[in-house]
This record gives C-alpha cells, structure tokens and sequence, in this order.
C-alpha cells in the first residue's frame, strides 16, 4: 500500500508501484468533496497518467436550539439503509451552537443529540427515544440540509429501594425505561438508564 499527498496542483508521482491490479482511491483532507476510488493496471517500466474525478457530497448543518446548551454536547449523525441503519460520525457542537457534517453520500440520514450533561435528555431528532421515531433527512449531490434541534430539559427521578420493615437495600439495581419497551429487552435501549 503507498500513500501519498497531492500539491496544490492536485498531482503526485507514486513510485515503486507493483505490476498488476491496483486501485486508487484520492480522499480529500477536508471540505465536501467525496472520496473516489479508480481501478488501474500497472504495466511493468510504465508511466501512466490517471485522472481522479471527485464529486461534490452532501451536507447537514446541525445546530442547537437551548437555554443555557451544554458546547459538550455530540451529534451522532445515521444513515437509514432502508433495511438497518449505519453510524457514520459523530461530531461536538461548537461555541456557536453548530456542527456542519461535510461529503456526506447521498442518502437519508438522522441525528442522535447527546448534551453529555445531566440538565438534558439524550435524544432522536426530534424528540424520540428510538431510531425508528427519528426525523430521516434526505440529502442529494452537493445539498446543504439545515437540521435545527430543540434540546429537552432532562428530569429526575429519586428512588429509594425498601425491603421488610421499610430497611433500605443497598446494591439494588434500578431502572428505568420507557413503558413501551419491554423489561426483557432493556439492554438493547441505550436511553435505559441503569444505577447500582
């Protein structure tokens, strides 16, 4: 595997290439271009010239709407597959509130916010606890989706375990998950919350 850097004139002369079946593939460092990749043959004691195309991708602005929003906050950015869904990246609000998700595929997408604080509740976009209730975003060839999320204040629950005679139990393990979810499938609900 040879690895490379293009100039500013978006060239570079790969040596000591093994004959045979290769492929290229140019990733650009930043901005919404998408990665490319060519299959080429490599002829022995030959120089061939190969043009990249790069197309341009997709992107989706994030950004925050919340009194006091925590900037530790991270997005997780989903792709919907039609028959399963895919993580792609994640990304932390800056001190404006905003996250761009740049050379994205074209594609339908959803956003899970994590305020990484306990004055917020982990979220779907918009408001729901479980991928199938979240917003998709569709996004084309060189679109710009502006996604404005609403951050829901988080509450408590203060619980005391009491065993006969009203003794406290210490080391109980306490739950607490949506009523639609059933008890038997809370570990594959990443919005349980579970203390010891």
């Amino acid at each position: 595997c040879l690895t490379a850097t293009t100039g500013a004139d978006g060239k570079y002369l790969l040596l000591f290439v093994y004959p045979g079946e290769q492929t290229l593939v140019a990733s650009p460092s930043s901005g919404s271009l998408l990665q490319a990749s060519v299959p080429v043959t490599v002829t022995s004691g030959v120089t061939q010239t190969v043009d990249v195309q790069l197309t341009e991708g997709a992107t989706i602005t994030a950004s925050i709407i919340a009194d006091d929003f925590p900037e530790s906050t991270s997005l997780e950015l989903w792709r919907d597959y039609g028959e399963g869904n895919g993580y792609v990246r994640f990304g932390y609000i800056e001190g404006n509130g905003s996250w761009d998700f740049a050379a994205l595929q074209p594609g339908d997408y959803f956003i899970k916010a994590r305020p990484n604080t306990i004055d917020f509740a982990d979220e779907y976009v918009p408001d729901s606890l479980t991928q199938e209730g979240a917003q998709r975003f569709s996004v084309g060839a060189g679109d710009t989706v502006d996604v404005v999320i609403e951050l829901d204040r988080s509450a408590m629950i203060d619980v005391t375990v009491n065993g006969p005679a009203g003794k406290p139990v210490d080391y109980a393990e306490v739950i607490a998950y949506p009523s639609f979810a059933p008890y038997s499938a809370r570990i594959d609900y990443p919005w349980c919350w579970i203390a010891t």
